[in-house]
């Protein structure tokens, strides 16, 4: 089986009012023994829309892929997501690994499971590398 896959991203910014990034990825796979080169494929499409204040960010997206006899699934998507100092307090006890207390400060309702640092990272991707329970508790 071959796979192509073409990945196209652009950062569109509106200097003190917004920015967007938009990312395309297409992969499209085709056996090599099929005679008549029909081939199945995959689409993903997500935009990121910032606000200048910088304290959230909508991610809009849609997942397509093709299944058996043609048919298609997509998945659409839409989410907001706080955006908070990398060197937050969530984001401390995500890198300590503390489940306890990051329950807690989500339970006060200062801090979010969903949050994310200025660079796009999840709670999950600052802990990957520090706290297999933290990973496991939050997949």
């Amino acid at each position: 089986m071959m796979v192509h896959q073409d990945r196209k991203r652009k950062s569109i910014e509106i200097p003190g009012a917004i920015s967007l990034d938009l990312q395309v990825n297409r992969r499209t796979k085709q056996r090599r023994d099929d005679s008549d080169h029909s081939s199945a494929g995959d689409f993903a499409a997500k935009v990121i829309v910032q606000l200048a204040t910088k304290r959230s960010r909508l991610v809009i997206s849609v997942n397509r892929a093709q299944l058996v006899a043609g048919s298609f699934l997509s998945i659409p998507r839409l989410a907001v997501h706080n955006v908070v100092p990398t060197d937050s307090p969530i984001f401390e006890l995500a890198k300590e690994g503390k489940i306890q207390d990051i329950l807690e400060l989500v339970g006060s309702g200062r801090a979010s499971l969903h949050d994310r640092d200025e660079m796009g990272r999840s709670l999950l991707h600052v802990s990957l590398a520090r706290s297999r329970c933290l990973i496991l508790f939050l997949i």
